[in-house]
């Protein structure tokens, strides 16, 4: 149990970190700290992907890697782009409330 609490404290901590990303890179544009964040996801998808592919035989299909890939593109680089507009335009505190009642 609280190896769970730990994780969603975690988990937590790291979500309240999208909001005070582009008020600590205030000098970088808006698709820099997009760009940058996309980039680095992806060095740690593809490294547990590799990991978790390390001795099977299932590998994704050429047309399975370029539709998960378009979709990650499409989703998470557009999503975290109009945050960063919406941290800049209107501060941290409102997209926050906004975003944090998504999942409701």
């Amino acid at each position: 149990m609280l190896t769970g609490i730990l994780a969603g404290l975690a988990a937590g901590a790291l979500w309240g970190l999208v909001f005070v990303a582009p008020h600590m890179a205030g000098s970088f544009a808006s698709v820099d700290l997009t760009a940058g964040r996309f980039v680095a996801y992806g060095a740690v998808a593809v490294g547990m992907l590799l990991w978790g592919l390390r001795g099977s035989s299932r590998r994704p299909t050429l047309a399975q890697a370029w539709a998960a890939l378009w979709l990650s593109v499409l989703g998470f680089t557009g999503y975290y782009l109009l945050l960063v507009w919406a941290i800049r335009d209107a501060g941290a505190e409102m997209p926050a409330l906004i975003i944090g009642t998504i999942p409701v």
